[in-house]
């Protein structure tokens, strides 16, 4: 009886030992592979952030695309998994980093430099090893065709053609180039639906001119107007005052007009009289006419001081940089050189921004067999079992990869502005774009590949997954049946 006792004793612990064991183990996995991935999101986190200021405190007064730089990171590692076959499966770690050197913060841009790639901000994104460059702004010209209906003083009557700008041709070409043609002419730029900016009316005797858009923000004290300041130099701090009257306010427009903050035309739809004190900002109109562009004047441009206004040209609730104005036989304004942040690679204000829609997107697909011709293709080798080598070891189980996962993740632009594929004799200026259009054929089905029509960027990882590992007991002290002692 006691014998049997300690028989069933024996038999418990090493059931307990099997259960508990394998909890501690799980447990032991868990907190390894939770550890493992904090430590290469960190790791992300640490790389954006140095690579930002590292960055910055590089640009130079010849070189001022990333004075306040912004990186992204994303990288498909493999999930740390403490399962039969090893890491399976991968997780994104993705990071962002931004940082700032105040040595050029507000180093003054001229039309000239801004017309030099080094001088428009741009956004890097390093996904999984890949480096792509995407610009946030670019220099472009507005051109005015007048009015298309509708009231007196119009957010939308206007209808403005955009096109890449082409400084004044001051380009010769050698003698020994036959074949040179001087500078590209410029680029039409086609917005779906057209763009349609601030329209009046009643300007120069009937005849019509557009309408630039500034904000003005409600503060407490106002616009102080010194005493011995002129004319024109009042006027101008009046108008920028915040009005909240129901009527005519200083300037151009009413008060209604002024709160109708999207540019609908459609004041039913805008904030009411009553909470006018307590908006935020408004906007004002400027006619958009030479009499505007004199010294103390709203238009009044002076580059040797390198000081230019910001108006909304072109209706789409955001203000650009004007930095030449052109105007007909009767003053007004015809076209515009302005420097627009909502025309480079990547617009983050617009709506589509907001809700996801440009950029990085959420979509991601993972090829598993992508034709790279190899003979070998990709495989998992699991073997199991008895089996001896010549050490007499006793291997029970053996895992080899060899395998090419090709990860692709897709990048929405706002515009294309010809920097992801170029054009005739024009390079790509982003060099991880290997292939434009044609995108899911067979031949570039692995590779990178913008595609015009959608704007998308698709960026394909080819990621190289050779690992394994096996398990062995040493058999070699063990007895054998038939064998020697």
């Amino acid at each position: 009886m006691k014998g049997q006792a300690l028989r069933h004793c024996s038999g418990q612990a090493v059931i307990e030992l099997a259960i508990f064991g394998a909890i501690i183990i799980f447990v032991l996995g868990a907190i390894i592979r939770s550890a493992v991935s904090s430590g290469q999101g960190q790791d992300a986190s640490l790389k954006a952030m140095r690579n930002a200021l590292v960055q910055s405190s590089k640009s130079t007064p010849g070189d001022t695309s990333r004075i306040s730089p912004s990186m992204l990171y994303l990288e498909d590692r493999l999930s740390p998994d403490f399962g039969k076959y090893g890491s399976t499966e991968r997780a994104p770690f993705t990071a962002q980093g931004s940082g700032s050197m105040t040595n050029l913060l507000m180093y003054p841009m001229d039309m000239s430099e801004l017309q030099d790639p080094r001088h428009v901000p741009v956004m890097d994104m390093f996904i999984n090893g890949k480096h792509f460059t995407f610009s946030m702004a670019r220099l472009v010209y507005k051109r005015f065709l007048g009015s298309s209906g509708g009231p007196v003083h119009s957010a939308k009557a206007g209808l403005v053609e955009t096109t890449t700008y082409v400084a004044p041709v001051s380009f010769s070409c050698p003698e020994e180039d036959p074949g040179c043609e001087g500078p590209a002419p410029p680029v039409p730029i086609v917005h779906d639906p057209p763009q349609r900016g601030g329209w009046d009316s009643s300007c120069k005797s009937g005849r019509g001119c557009p309408i630039f858009y500034q904000t003005v923000v409600n503060m407490e004290d106002g616009n102080e107007i010194s005493e011995d300041a002129s004319d024109e130099i009042r006027q101008e701090a009046l108008e920028k005052r915040f009005c909240v009257s129901s009527g005519q306010c200083p300037g151009l427009l009413t008060g209604p007009e002024r709160f109708d903050l999207n540019h609908d035309d459609n004041l039913s739809n805008d904030p009411p009289s009553s909470l006018y004190a307590n908006m935020t900002w408004q906007w004002r109109g400027v006619q958009a006419m030479d009499d505007n562009e004199d010294d103390g004047k709203p238009l009044h441009i002076d580059a040797d001081h390198g000081s230019y206004p910001s108006f909304d040209v072109d209706g789409d609730g955001q203000e650009e940089t004007i930095y030449q104005v052109d105007y007909n036989d009767d003053g007004i304004a015809t076209g515009a050189v302005v420097f627009d942040s909502q025309e480079g690679d990547l617009d983050m204000t617009s709506p589509d921004a907001a809700v996801g829609k440009v950029g990085l997107l959420n979509d991601m697909a993972i090829y598993t067999k992508p034709a790279f011709g190899s003979a070998k293709g990709n495989h998992l080798l699991i073997n199991q079992g008895k089996a001896y080598d010549l050490d007499g070891k006793f291997i029970r189980s053996v895992n080899r990869k060899d395998q090419v996962d090709l990860v692709e993740r897709k990048i929405q632009l706002s515009n294309d502005t010809g920097r992801m594929c170029g054009g005739i004799g024009v390079p790509s200026e982003v060099p991880a774009v290997e292939v434009c259009g044609g995108c899911f054929s067979v031949n570039n089905i692995a590779r990178t590949c913008f595609d015009s029509a959608s704007k998308i960027l698709y960026v394909r990882s080819r990621m190289l997954d050779q690992q394994g590992h096996f398990w062995k007991t040493d058999a070699s002290g063990q007895l054998r049946l038939g064998g020697a002692p």
